[in-house]
């Protein structure tokens, strides 16, 4: 669809009689895309021609070229609006989920996921790790099927890991990323949050003189320290971390082990030609992201993708689809939405 209407404005209100709300699409491949509308009322009949151009810009940040996992530059915007008009998702919402998502912001990002590795290798081993799957880290090496790329080489953040590690060290190698320095927090383990908080009461008796970010950091230290030497943590922990399939990758986050659940832009769990690191690359990850997106939305909608008057209105019903995107976190749908304002499309060329 070049563009969508609907007689409801943007928080699901009904507009004045006779009023409608156009959403335009810009579609990438063409450099002008057009729109005749056609009123009639009684024997009066009324045409205009609408224009939907490419954005100039989205919001008034991250509008020039940032790094890909190969230390290229890239535009981002060029890639947001190329899949928003493929796809259909309004690029605002891209770029709103790529700042709530990356880690650093904009840019190509991995991280391991433990607590979704432990329930999975408990309840699904067969389905994702069994025998015939590929990239299945053992004690002996990172699994079958395509290599870790070696051209991915500009990670900001943490690395892809390139030798079998356990949870537990990998945890204790790794603290910065699953901590809430608010209470003192250790991500989804009590034992280790507690362990913490002790450890920390210690070091600053100890240490008067430290800064409140210089005792979190020296007693969390201390305390992986006793993870390692399993004085805490559970026993879970000292099963071979799936590094690999269990991870999130990109700009957008996708996670392996869901891309290949739906399908998604040819991964699969035995795939030979499409390691779980390719989701690092926007080449496949914005690709994917999107197929993902609009599967979601034809759960909410249905197949034909009506091009007008969705029942919960547009806005709605993406916040629906976020919501399903990412269930797990509340309030996400409702975080990219409000990011997704500060990212509007201006500026048409």
């Amino acid at each position: 669809m070049g563009v969508y209407w609907e007689k409801k404005d943007a928080d699901g209100k009904d507009l004045p009689s006779g009023m409608i709300r156009l959403i335009g699409r810009y579609w990438h491949e063409d450099p002008v895309y057009k729109v005749k509308l056609k009123a009639v009322y009684k024997t009066d009949t009324l045409t205009r021609t609408v224009v939907v151009k490419k954005p100039g810009k989205l919001g008034s940040t991250y509008n020039g070229t940032v790094k890909n996992v190969f230390g290229n530059q890239i535009a981002i915007n060029d890639t947001i609006i190329k899949t928003a008009g493929i796809y259909g998702i309004p690029p605002q919402i891209i770029k709103g989920q790529i700042f709530k998502e990356s880690d650093p912001k904009f840019a190509p990002c991995y991280r391991y996921e433990p607590w979704e590795d432990i329930k999975y290798q408990k309840k699904y081993y067969a389905q994702y790790f069994g025998s015939g799957k590929n990239f299945v880290v053992t004690k002996t090496g990172m699994g079958n099927g395509p290599a870790i790329p070696n051209n991915h080489t500009y990670f900001p953040g943490k690395e892809y890991p390139r030798n079998p590690i356990t949870i537990r060290n990998y945890l204790a190698d790794n603290p910065y990323q699953y901590i809430k320095r608010k209470n003192l927090e250790f991500m989804n383990d009590t034992t280790i949050s507690k362990k913490w908080n002790e450890v920390f009461k210690r070091v600053k008796r100890n240490n008067p003189k430290l800064t409140q970010r210089e005792l979190e950091n020296k007693s969390l230290e201390m305390t992986m320290d006793s993870l390692r030497n399993k004085a805490c943590g559970r026993s879970e922990y000292d099963t071979i971390a799936q590094t690999r399939i269990m991870a999130s990758y990109g700009f957008l986050q996708l996670t392996h082990y869901n891309t290949t659940d739906l399908n998604l832009y040819g991964f699969t769990k035995t795939s030979t030609t499409q390691p779980p690191e390719f989701l690092n690359d926007e080449a496949y990850n914005f690709p994917a992201y999107g197929e993902r997106m609009i599967y979601y939305l034809k759960k909410k909608i249905g197949n034909d993708l009506p091009t007008n008057s969705w029942s919960k209105g547009y806005e709605k019903t993406w916040l629906d689809v976020l919501d399903t995107y990412n269930p797990a976190e509340p309030d996400y749908e409702k975080d990219v939405m409000n990011y997704a304002k500060d990212y509007l499309p201006a500026g048409g060329e």
